[in-house]
């Protein structure tokens, strides 16, 4: 074969590998606004600022990609109030997982709650659910860093999955939901 041919043929195939989706990937994640708990209307702020705060978080851990719900608006504003239309948005708009939460008030505590869902299966992921509590209003950003990064971990750790998955690495593909 000839120094052309050989370019020729590297490059279409390089051209044919780059149409597709790569087999490993970062996992595609859209934080929505966390459900708010807590009675007192002074403090309904709190849930669209930790979706924010855990936004702001998540971009700064490799293997999750952050998808801001302004990129997906059309599809957004019809599934916001509507959780059985997540899995419609997830498609569409090739995302992975939404990550949904709550806070609330227990006694004198506040309760910050954050959860994986797979679009794939409209399931919580196992083993995803994270919980953290604190005293003070004052420590609910630092308990979200805590929250945040347990988060990021458990999707990083499905990402690895995928991975092993993608180059034959496991057997089956459920394990990685």
């Amino acid at each position: 074969m000839t120094r052309a041919c050989a370019w020729a043929l590297a490059g279409c195939l390089l051209l044919a590998g780059c149409a597709r989706e790569p087999l490993i990937r970062d996992r595609r994640v859209m934080v929505m606004d966390f459900e708010n708990a807590i009675d007192d209307p002074a403090q309904s702020h709190l849930s669209g600022g930790l979706a924010e705060m855990m936004t702001s978080q998540l971009v700064n851990y490799p293997r999750v990609a952050v998808i801001e719900r302004q990129d997906v608006a059309a599809y957004f504003d019809k599934a916001r109030t509507d959780p059985q239309r997540w899995h419609e948005l997830g498609r569409k708009s090739n995302i992975d997982y939404f990550i949904i939460g709550s806070i609330a008030r227990l006694e004198d505590n506040y309760v910050l709650n954050a959860r994986i869902l797979s679009v794939a299966t409209g399931q919580i992921v196992s083993g995803s659910s994270v919980t953290r509590s604190c005293a003070r209003e004052e420590d609910i950003y630092p308990t979200m860093q805590a929250v945040t990064r347990a988060i990021a971990r458990n999707i990083q750790v499905l990402a690895e999955r995928f991975d092993r998955l993608a180059t034959g690495g496991e057997a089956a593909v459920a394990t990685a939901q």
